[in-house]
């Protein structure tokens, strides 16, 4: 594989500066049936209990245009017991171990849709990005839903923003 092929992997398809940005619209119209949210940082804060109602609302409406919905984490969600009930009929996979395959594979399924015909939205390049490119999904990058974040979360955002600088230079 080519240098340039492999860093491409790493970078998104689109960056928007939220999830309200996206246009279900202009994906439909690019073949697209299904997107996969991932939860932490993009769909909320870090460790939430429940999600916002403007949050909920846009996936209700982007459901209502035609798009089927899911939700990939890495986290465990032993304690997510609450969020789980306000999501009920979107089908979650947590413990998914982004960028590993498995989890993107176990969702797509679960939703019957191909890879060319899914979109993973996320805040993380290494996690959300890279591994829906590794299975040939569409991937947008948001901005994190939170920015006050720990230490490590940010060395690794300085990392993705140092590396996404140097695009030109990569591909």
């Amino acid at each position: 594989m080519r240098r340039s092929a492999r860093f491409a992997r790493l970078f998104p398809d689109e960056e928007l500066a939220s999830i309200f940005e996206l246009d279900p619209s202009r994906l439909k119209a690019a073949g697209k049936r299904g997107i996969i949210f991932d939860l932490d940082n993009t769909l909320g804060p870090r460790g939430a209990q429940e999600l916002d109602g403007a949050v909920l609302e846009l996936l209700d409406r982007l459901r209502a245009k035609g798009l089927l919905i899911g939700i990939l984490s890495n986290d465990e969600g032993l304690t997510r017991g609450g969020l789980r009930a306000g999501l009920e009929g979107y089908p979650i996979y947590f413990d998914a171990r982004k960028p590993r395959r498995q989890g993107f594979r176990q969702l797509l399924r679960e939703m019957a849709l191909k890879p060319e015909e899914a979109v993973m939205v996320g805040d993380n390049l290494f996690t959300d990005i890279w591994g829906a490119k590794r299975l040939g999904l569409y991937a947008i990058l948001v901005s994190p839903f939170d920015p006050r974040e720990p230490f490590h979360i940010r060395l690794v955002r300085l990392a993705a923003r140092m590396i996404l600088s140097l695009r030109r230079l990569l591909v």
